[in-house]
């Protein structure tokens, strides 16, 4: 009887051992997929993504005419060409954290190279509150969706 149980242990012991080294295994090759993913991404897209920027400005020298206030400029550092850009734009009164800009949305269709870019004047967003000048207030990029050409 006691050569039974010992057999049982050693089989039970040999069992558990095969199923955590399987287990082992295929959580090492869900993490080896799982990096191997976010690396493609990551050099496909994102490291281009953020070579690219956005700068704005109020300035009434950039853009006089007051129904195009904002100017803003779309700088493409990364080593891809920049086909399509689509961005929304948040206003904030100096020193609060409300955003009073209302849902906008922005396309730019220029075909923006490698190390170049590309400027214009653009009309402010609605806003949620009145303001007496949409100069005066902190323009700042959203939210952005870039498209490359391959």
């Amino acid at each position: 009887m006691t050569d039974s149980v010992e057999a049982f242990r050693q089989i039970s012991r040999l069992i558990f051992k095969w199923i955590f080294i399987v287990a082992g295994v295929l959580v090492g090759l869900v993490l080896l997929l799982v990096a191997a993913f976010y690396s493609y991404n990551w050099y496909t897209n994102d490291r281009h993504v953020q070579n690219v920027q956005f700068l704005i400005t109020a300035d009434r020298k950039e853009c006089p005419d007051d129904k195009y206030p904002i100017h803003i400029i779309i700088g493409n550092g990364s080593g891809r060409t920049l086909q399509h850009v689509t961005f929304s734009l948040s206003a904030r009164q100096p020193r609060r954290s409300s955003d009073l800009a209302e849902y906008n949305s922005y396309e730019d269709d220029h075909i923006i190279p490698p190390q170049q870019g590309y400027g214009g004047c653009l009309i402010a967003p609605k806003l949620k509150e009145p303001v007496a000048d949409t100069r005066t207030l902190e323009w700042s990029i959203k939210f952005k969706t870039l498209d490359f050409r391959d």
